[in-house]
């Protein structure tokens, strides 16, 4: 069984995503962070069933099988979309603090 992850993060490109996801890790010690491929996501929601996935583009299996998702730069647009069971939260221009308070949020939700 793959230990559990709080937080997958999948985003484009490769560097803003492994920056990321090493400062969630430093910021948040206490929740799991896994570092995923975008092609293999997908298949890490649907095994592992996280709270949070962070991403480029949402899929119908992040949506059926993750608590919340948090969209960076949907279709280039400077700007995030933190979605938590449904309702969604639009981050015009985000920074690492915008994007802390979004985890923050979809976290406190469960």
């Amino acid at each position: 069984m793959e230990p559990r992850s709080d937080i997958l993060v999948a985003n484009e490109p490769a560097m803003y995503r492994g920056i990321l996801a090493s400062e969630l890790s430093l910021l948040r010690p206490n929740l799991p962070v896994a570092l995923v491929e975008p092609a293999d996501l997908d298949s890490a929601v649907a095994r592992s069933h996280p709270r949070l996935v962070i991403c480029s583009q949402v899929t119908e299996i992040v949506r059926q099988h993750a608590t919340a998702s948090l969209v960076l730069y949907p279709n280039g647009m400077n700007r995030a979309i933190l979605d938590v069971d449904g309702e969604q939260q639009v981050l015009p221009n985000p920074d690492l603090t915008d994007l802390l308070v979004a985890v923050d949020t979809a976290m406190e939700r469960f």
